[in-house]
């Protein structure tokens, strides 16, 4: 798979400090602090496009907290709009606010205005990552072209979301046959992961290779959709072994049309 040519190859992350309130123009001057208390539906929302970097955010907690949902999109996305050609070397908080807003809301408004971010042109490599994570958590389906432009980034952080991603375009086999050569781990075990969830029984050993080296929700996911009699009897020691992982295992097995899932569930609902 052929890497941009102009992108950096230094792997991102996601948690290095954003830039703070002067290196992207946000109000500095003493303020009172907000009372959300004090404050109805639209007037949250009506504070939003304005709002300096500490009311942005309470806002921003606001619009989660009182499930304002959809009627707080555009404000979310004119709060955005204000700080677009920030970010440039590390992002600003009220955009990690919008993105991070945006990504719980989970409605079609939301997730079309998590799209347009992510595909905005113009938008810094800092900030594409948080786009894509965002877009991620509330499932965006972009179209095939857009994922496999990202496929071909330089960062191991944008090729690993990116993989993941593809579970809702369904790309060709080959395209994650690929991904499971790729030189970071993280972007093998994306692409590994989406293949198992698209049904590609030739994950299956691999999943369960990962079962066991990193046990996480989204491995058993793509376990269920691959399963046979290992599976099972894999997911029963799994769930054995960690508890935390116990839900996510007891329902994949349920929903399997096999009684020896569901033996193996009832086993463990038992206890």
């Amino acid at each position: 798979m052929r890497r941009s040519q102009n992108a950096d190859p230094v792997q991102g992350n996601l948690f290095d400090p954003p830039c703070q309130p002067q290196d992207c123009g946000s109000a500095q001057e003493a303020e009172q602090p907000l009372d959300p208390n004090a404050l109805d539906d639209d007037a949250i929302i009506a504070g939003i496009p304005g709002a300096n970097l500490a009311k942005a955010e309470a806002l921003c907690e606001q619009v989660v907290s009182r499930d304002l949902a959809d009627a707080a999109v555009p404000a979310l996305e004119e709060l955005w709009k204000r700080f677009r050609g920030y970010g440039i070397n590390r992002p600003c908080r009220e955009q990690l606010a919008v993105l991070k807003t945006l990504a719980k809301i989970e409605t079609r408004p939301s997730r079309d205005a998590v799209k347009r971010i992510a595909e905005e042109r113009g938008l810094s490599e800092a900030l594409l990552p948080h786009a894509l994570e965002a877009a991620l958590a509330c499932r965006v389906r972009f179209t095939r072209p857009r994922i496999e432009q990202w496929l071909e980034d330089g960062r191991p952080i944008v090729r690993r979301l990116a993989f993941s991603l593809a579970q809702w375009v369904v790309p060709p086999v080959w395209i994650l046959q690929q991904g499971r050569n790729d030189p970071d781990l993280s972007v093998r075990e994306a692409a590994l992961i989406t293949m198992g969830k698209l049904g590609h029984a030739e994950a299956r050993q691999g999943l369960l290779a990962l079962l066991a080296r990193n046990p996480n929700g989204d491995v058993v996911r793509a376990l269920a959709t691959v399963a046979d009699d290992e599976v099972i009897t894999q997911f029963g020691r799994s769930a054995d072994k960690h508890e935390s992982l116990r839900p996510a295992i007891i329902e994949e097995l349920r929903a399997m049309d096999d009684p020896r899932a569901k033996a193996v569930a009832d086993r463990f609902v038992q206890r």
